[in-house]
């Protein structure tokens, strides 16, 4: 036998830790939580809203997937922009939507939306996972220190960025993603809060369990909002968190929107989808009443029946009417009521302020006359609190940057690791390898130095040799240029003289000796001109 009752689902809401983003907001002086507001709408009410998960959880159990709305027994609810824009109180109108994430945006912009210069962005922005974003305990360190140097526009930033990262578009804990930067940018969260609560809630109803990350104070208000004020519902809201399943109607015989005005033909459909969608718990059939006696009624009198009931129908949806424009025009006074009495309290407490620093500082002059030590060991004090600052943020610098340098370490994969060690081992015997190379060149070098000392030795020895050679040369030098000049003297004096000498012999009167010696000169002469005239035509042309 089919079954009238619809399963229930594992559901769970995302509940991230936030009580040091709500401790650093409680820092804040009423007058500065106001102006927190003028820029950025209801953010801090959305971040100190306490959430009963178990509500949540039992309002995703009526979750209608097709029509994307809460399907009750008797009614629907679905959460609307203008709803969530009212809750927000950031206007949507005139400002652009969210498009997507870039995780290249640059860094300038990043920059100039958080007041802080390009470098401190690029040296806190962070990868986790698969996309870039900042650390929450970074977030809130700035926060805390702008708050102490009276930088509101940038404390401001600061504190909205970490509500727009963990409380509207929860990701991961402790860390804003660039998701939840680049809806920031826009200055228009509603739309994307809504889709991202539609998105949430329908992905995980597919697929029957699952953790629904979405702005759960936001939706817990939007639902609070739907709830009653008064009566057994609230009396007995504690009872009811935990006997849900178990809905007794009580003095009206169908449920529906507080004020809301609806006709017959639309409880009639709602009633068909819950037979098709069923509930998360057994729908009690009613007791049928007797059937009314039948009575004859005159046709005139049925007639003028029916005229008034048309007349009073048309007349109580009027009042509804009226009385649903007196109760959202209630609501805005009470909201601005509110404010009001939120700024005057403000107002109240800075004169109250203001006049105690007046008082401070009439006491602080009159100590200051009264004891002077008292100044400067406060202003050594100070300046001893000042310097551990300093070093304590020095300290937190070093380990931030100890920490990243960790966390990428840690990103290191197996094979990337095994890439390295074997980079270390090449490294490590290309070391010793031109250690043994150094060792040798040191050895051949001592050799060489010798061999150097040596040639040295040689060379001296030449020197010497070669200055001996050098006078011996003049000297050679000096006699081949007598031997030269005897040369061209005997050249220029031999043919004449010994042409008359020829002429001067006679065969019968001159010794065949002196005969013979006179044709052995004539020969040589000959010879000695041959060999002139060679070396002449072998001389280069100048």
């Amino acid at each position: 036998m089919e079954s009238s009752k619809r399963n229930i689902y594992s559901f769970k809401f995302k509940d991230p830790d936030l009580r040091s983003l709500r401790s650093l907001v409680s820092q804040m002086h009423p007058v500065y939580r106001i102006n927190f507001g003028k820029n950025y709408g209801n953010l801090l009410s959305i971040l100190n809203q306490q959430v009963d998960h178990t509500a949540l959880i039992t309002l995703a159990q009526f979750y209608d997937l097709p029509l994307r709305c809460f399907t009750f027994q008797d009614f629907q609810l679905a959460p609307t922009l203008e709803e969530f824009e009212r809750l927000v109180r950031i206007p949507m109108k005139d400002k652009s939507l969210f498009e997507g994430t870039n995780e290249s945006l640059p860094l300038e912009v990043i920059a100039s939306a958080l007041h802080m210069d390009e470098k401190e962005a690029k040296d806190n922005l962070e990868t986790k996972g698969n996309t870039k974003g900042f650390s929450l305990s970074f977030l809130l360190e700035r926060a805390h220190t702008l708050l102490k140097a009276e930088s509101w526009d940038a404390c401001y930033s600061a504190i909205a960025l970490a509500i727009y990262g963990i409380v509207l578009f929860p990701n991961m804990d402790g860390f804003v993603d660039m998701t939840a930067i680049c809806v920031f940018l826009t200055r228009n969260p509603v739309p994307t809060l809504l889709a991202d609560v539609y998105y949430h809630i329908s992905h995980k109803y597919t697929k029957k369990n699952g953790l629904i990350a979405c702005c759960d104070p936001l939706l817990y208000q939007w639902f609070l909002e739907h709830l009653p004020k008064t009566g057994a519902w609230v009396e007995q809201s504690d009872r009811i968190k935990e006997a849900w399943k178990n809905v007794n109607r009580k003095g009206k015989a169908e449920l529906g929107r507080e004020n809301g005005i609806t006709k017959e033909p639309y409880f009639q459909w709602v009633k068909e989808r819950v037979q098709i969608i069923k509930m998360p718990f057994v729908i009690r059939t009613p007791i049928p009443l007797p059937e009314p006696k039948l009575t004859h009624v005159p046709i005139e009198e049925m007639e003028e029946l029916k005229t008034t009931m048309a007349k009073l129908e048309k007349e109580n949806e009027e009042l509804q009417t009226k009385l649903q424009q007196t109760t959202n025009e209630k609501n805005n006074m009470k909201w601005e009521l509110e404010r009001k009495e939120a700024q005057l309290q403000a107002h109240g407490q800075l004169r109250q302020a203001q006049k105690e620093c007046q008082d401070n500082e009439r006491w602080w002059h009159l100590a200051t006359k009264e004891n002077k030590t008292i100044r400067d060991t406060l202003g050594a004090q100070i300046k001893e609190l000042t310097n551990f600052v300093r070093h304590a943020k020095a300290e937190v610098d070093q380990e931030r940057r100890l920490k990243k340098i960790a966390t990428e370490a840690s990103r290191v994969s197996p094979m990337v690791w095994e890439e390295k060690c074997q980079e270390v081992r090449d490294a490590r015997e290309s070391v010793s390898y031109w250690k043994n190379q150094l060792e040798s060149l040191r050895q051949d070098s001592s050799i060489w130095l010798k061999e150097r000392d040596y040639v040295i030795e040689d060379y001296e020895s030449f020197k010497k040799t070669i200055d001996f050679l050098q006078g011996d040369r003049d000297k050679f030098r000096a006699k081949l240029d007598g031997l030269v000049g005897f040369c061209n003297w005997a050249a220029k004096e031999l043919p004449w003289r010994l042409r008359d000498a020829v002429k001067e012999l006679k065969e019968d009167s001159t010794p065949p000796a002196i005969i013979n010696f006179v044709l052995l000169c004539k020969g040589l002469l000959k010879r000695f001109n041959e060999e002139l005239e060679e070396l002449q035509a072998r001389k280069p042309a100048v």
